[in-house]
């Protein structure tokens, strides 16, 4: 059962995905997140099998979860966890397949951040000088903070000319920005 799971892994061989994380006793202090011994083994194998300088040096080598990926995914599999604000507003956009597990509490320390972490979060910069590297004769003028239709219309035209320049477009990708520019 587990080999076949292993087989269609997109993710490195020896790299820890969530679904290998048990839990036991959820929900209570006895609470505790861990890896199976077969998939723990598993691991042991593909690792041993990897050429790695580090490897090569040591007789022995001892898979260990990296510890980015290990925290992350007893956070995720875990009945309470702690993100900071960025990763957690990313788990809730990018995790459309797998969403972030519903939880009875949140607490946002320094929750009069959360405006300026949304904002950085979803905002974009746009550099006159970082944008004429790749449009040579782009204008951009300053709408100020009021104009929110000009800046939209500014972002239509800027998003129309940028899928024409890198011929990285659909039919359907152009037809929308052409229908948006056309408002």
């Amino acid at each position: 059962m587990w080999i076949m799971r292993f087989k269609s892994r997109t993710m490195l061989p020896y790299n820890s995905i969530e679904e290998d994380y048990r839990v036991d006793n959820k929900g209570t202090r006895e609470e505790n997140v861990f890896i199976d011994d077969d998939i723990v083994n598993y691991y042991q194998i593909k690792y041993s099998q990897w050429s790695h300088p580090e490897n090569l040096k040591k007789e022995v080598r001892v898979w260990r979860p990296c510890a980015y990926y290990d925290q992350l995914n007893i956070a995720l599999v875990s009945s309470h966890a702690i993100f900071n604000y960025s990763m957690f507003l990313s788990l809730l956009t990018y995790r459309r397949k797998n969403p972030l597990p519903t939880r009875n509490l949140l607490l946002l320390d320094e929750a009069h951040r959360l405006e300026e972490e949304i904002v950085k979060f979803t905002g974009i910069s746009i550099s006159k000088k970082r944008w004429k590297r790749y449009i040579p004769n782009l204008k951009m003028e300053d709408y100020g903070y009021d104009d929110i239709e000009k800046w939209v219309h500014f972002l239509i035209n800027l998003e129309t000319r940028m899928l024409f320049l890198t011929g990285d477009y659909d039919c359907t990708a152009v037809s929308l920005a052409l229908s948006r520019r056309g408002r």
